[in-house]
């Protein structure tokens, strides 16, 4: 949850250029839409192909690796987070498609909570089902991480990794495995 906050904290900036952009024109809140849903996916995958860790993994201590404790692999990275990467396509084109089925200059002159009513309202069927999709994998995902005797989530089974506590320098500068 820490370290999803984060996540957010981090990616906040993204969100709020996403907002404004719906108050510019329906051409420029598509294309960021479909920007935002990129953005998520590409922090994770980046920062633990790049460290093992996002940051706010990095903040907690925490690191993904292989279970024999050597780093994942790119293929591994894309296989753990595919969820995630399917999940925030799916949602930026089912948002675009929704943006693109308004008139022109419906979206632009409403208030923030008529564009999210709007937006839902227009959003695509198969999109729902597929976000609908993706609320019962997490949930699974929760329910087997709670469950499994080392912590491991339905998408650290499928790419053979682990979260560990990482090894962080003390303040008298010895190594220390967490």
């Amino acid at each position: 949850f820490l370290a999803r906050t984060v996540h957010a904290a981090v990616l906040l900036p993204c969100g709020l250029l996403n907002v404004w952009s719906w108050y510019q024109s329906t051409n420029i809140a598509v294309v960021s839409v479909l920007i935002l849903s990129l953005a998520a996916p590409l922090y994770m995958v980046a920062l633990h192909a790049a460290y093992g860790q996002s940051l706010g993994k990095m903040l907690l201590g925490l690191k993904v690796e292989r279970a024999n404790s050597e780093r994942l692999s790119w293929s591994r990275i894309l296989v753990r987070f595919s969820p995630l990467i399917a999940s925030q396509l799916i949602t930026g084109v089912g948002t675009a498609f929704a943006i693109r089925s308004l008139p022109e200059g419906v979206l632009v002159s409403s208030s923030y909570m008529q564009k999210a009513q709007l937006v839902f309202q227009h959003y695509p069927s198969w999109a729902m089902r597929c976000m609908n999709l993706y609320s019962i994998w997490v949930l699974l995902d929760v329910v087997v991480l709670v469950a499994s005797k080392n912590k491991r989530a339905i998408h650290d089974f499928l790419a053979g990794s682990v979260v560990r506590r990482s090894r962080i320098r003390s303040i008298t500068g010895e190594l220390q495995a967490g």
